[in-house]
C-alpha cells in the first residue's frame, strides 16, 4: 500500500485478513530481525507455546534471558506460574535507559523481549478491541471488503485515517495478561 503504517494497523489488518480466511486460527506473529541458533530449543517452545494459548485466552510473548544490558529492546517482569509453563507478565518496560537496562539485567528477574507471539486469533482481536478500539472499529465497519476487488481500496482509507501507533505501544503497555515463556536461545 502507498501510505506508511505503523506495526499496530498492520498487526489488526493482518488479522482481520485471518479471520475472512480461518477464523479459528492459532497465530504465531514474529519479527523479520531475530536469529534463532539453537532451533531444537526454539520448534520445542513454539509447540509449547501452541498448547498453551489452545487452552488458554492469553497473548502470549516469548522472552530470552539477556546477555547483557540492551536499550534497544523492551524488557519483561514475570510472575512464576503454577504449571511451569506460562508464566503471567508483572512488567513490560520498553527501550530502558542505559542505567535502567543495566539494573533489569543485574536483577536476573527480567527477560528480554523478542517481539515473538503466538496466541489465537479471537484472543488477538479481544486485545484490538479493547486496547485500540477506534483501530478495531475501522478494520470491523470494513471486514465486508476483506476478500473482494474493494480490499485495497479500503484498507488503504482505513490506513489513511488511523493512529499511528506501533503493536507494541498501542495492544501490549496497554492490554496486561499477555504470558511470557523462559529463555529460549533466541539473540536479535
Amino acid at each position: 500500500f502507498p501510505v506508511t503504517i505503523n506495526t499496530g494497523a498492520a498487526v489488526a489488518y493482518a488479522m482481520f485478513k485471518l479471520k475472512h480466511l480461518d477464523p479459528g486460527a492459532t497465530v504465531i506473529l514474529s519479527p523479520g530481525d531475530n536469529m534463532v541458533f539453537d532451533l531444537e530449543n526454539f520448534q520445542t517452545a513454539m509447540e509449547r507455546a501452541i498448547a498453551f494459548v489452545r487452552k488458554h485466552d492469553v497473548l502470549l510473548t516469548l522472552g530470552k534471558k539477556p546477555q547483557q544490558p540492551d536499550t534497544t529492546t523492551g524488557y519483561i517482569q514475570y510472575v512464576n506460574a503454577a504449571d511451569g509453563v506460562g508464566h503471567k507478565v508483572k512488567t513490560f518496560l520498553d527501550k530502558p535507559t542505559a542505567e535502567l537496562a543495566n539494573t533489569l539485567f543485574r536483577s536476573g528477574e527480567f527477560l528480554q523481549y523478542t517481539g515473538t507471539f503466538v496466541w489465537k486469533l479471537d484472543a488477538i482481536l479481544k486485545a484490538y478491541r479493547e486496547a485500540m478500539p477506534d483501530l478495531y472499529e475501522a478494520f470491523l465497519e470494513n471486514e465486508s471488503s476483506i476478500g473482494t476487488e474493494f480490499e485495497t481500496k479500503v484498507i488503504e482509507k482505513v490506513f489513511s485515517f488511523v493512529d499511528n501507533v506501533s503493536f507494541r505501544a498501542g495492544v501490549l503497555q496497554e492490554y496486561a495478561f499477555h504470558l511470557s515463556f523462559l529463555s529460549y536461545g533466541t539473540n536479535q
